[in-house]
């Protein structure tokens, strides 16, 4: 059995000798990072020579409200805060300005402990329309084990509810147009 594993041994380091001179070529450039990336084009002078605020350019990325552009948001921004506005009475899960999505976590009112709430908020234009607003509501009661049960919520409290963010977001449109006068 020797015999036969020490040629296979000088046969294979014979080969891996013979690599050595293969070239392989340069190194690859290795990726920039994201923060590498915004320290090549952060300007601290702009931040401290009264300039804008860091947060100030985030919002103005968000909705667009840079000279020079922007990238926007992809929903109608007079909707957006409406909403924000309207439902800001419970806590907030999530909210996301590019695809219009605001979804709240469960809220029970003060006054009952035996029922809560979840909303979805879908704005899908970027026009202040009517069909560019979805409110679904979710409703759960407590059973006499302490198990929340879902249940169905009636069609006329998600349209209050559309009406009510229809109305402020009229009002900021209206704002909006009497301060650019």
């Amino acid at each position: 059995m020797l015999k036969f594993k020490f040629p296979f041994l000088i046969v294979y380091l014979l080969f891996l000798t013979s690599c050595s001179d293969v070239e392989i070529g340069d190194r690859p450039e290795v990726p920039k990072s994201p923060s590498e990336k915004h320290q090549e084009t952060f300007d601290p002078k702009k931040y401290k020579e009264g300039g804008t605020t860091i947060i100030e350019d985030l919002t103005a990325d968000i909705f667009g409200a840079r000279e020079g552009g922007g990238a926007g948001i992809g929903v109608n921004v007079h909707l957006w805060k409406a909403s924000l506005d309207t439902l800001s009475f419970m806590p907030l899960s999530s909210a996301d300005p590019f695809g219009g999505v605001i979804i709240t976590d469960w809220y029970s009112n003060a006054g009952s402990s035996e029922e809560k709430f979840k909303i979805i908020a879908y704005i899908t234009g970027t026009q202040l329309r009517v069909d560019a607003l979805k409110i679904i509501v979710f409703k759960k009661i407590r059973d006499e084990n302490g198990d929340w049960i879902d249940q169905t919520t009636s069609k006329d409290m998600a349209t209050r509810i559309e009406n009510s963010v229809f109305t402020k977001a009229k009002e900021y449109r209206i704002e909006k147009q009497n301060s650019e006068k």
